[in-house]
Order: C-alpha cells, then structure tokens, then sequence
C-alpha cells in the first residue's frame, strides 16, 4: 500500500526539515515522507511525518534504523 500527502503538506515538510534527510542531512533522493505511526493509526498530519532519504527511509523499514520523537526532536539510533 502507497501513502502519499499533498502538496501543501509536501511543502511544510521540505521546509521544516531544511530541505534534506534528518538522519544523514542528504539534499537528494529524498523520500515522499516517511510516517512515524502509520501502523498505529497515524495519519498525514505534519506531526506525523518526517523527512528522509530513500536509504534512511528504507533502513528504518528494515529495523537498521530506530527514529524517536521526544518533544518535537527526532532522535536515532543504528540497529545491529
């Protein structure tokens, strides 16, 4: 299944994510959006999105990368 936002929202997350992957800060190859909660019922709200590069997105899918979200600030942690 595909989850896609709208432009507007593609937009707020491009520019409050600087513009680049919050893990690796990689200005290219950037993913649609990754969802911190899409499992557990989260929806397309900014809150719910973050941005990262096809090869971070791809490594938090396959449990290589940990996100946590304290207080608005993203926190990561590399899996064995």
């Amino acid at each position: 299944m595909v989850f896609s936002v709208d432009d507007e929202t593609w937009q707020l997350l491009l520019k409050r994510d600087d513009y680049k992957c919050l893990y690796c800060n990689a200005e290219q190859y950037l993913a649609p959006a990754h969802y911190k909660s899409r499992g557990s019922g989260g929806d397309n709200s900014l809150d719910n999105l973050m941005l990262l590069c096809w090869d971070c997105h791809r490594k938090t899918h396959d449990g290589k990368l940990l996100v946590i979200r304290i207080n608005k600030h993203f926190y990561f942690r590399k899996e064995k």
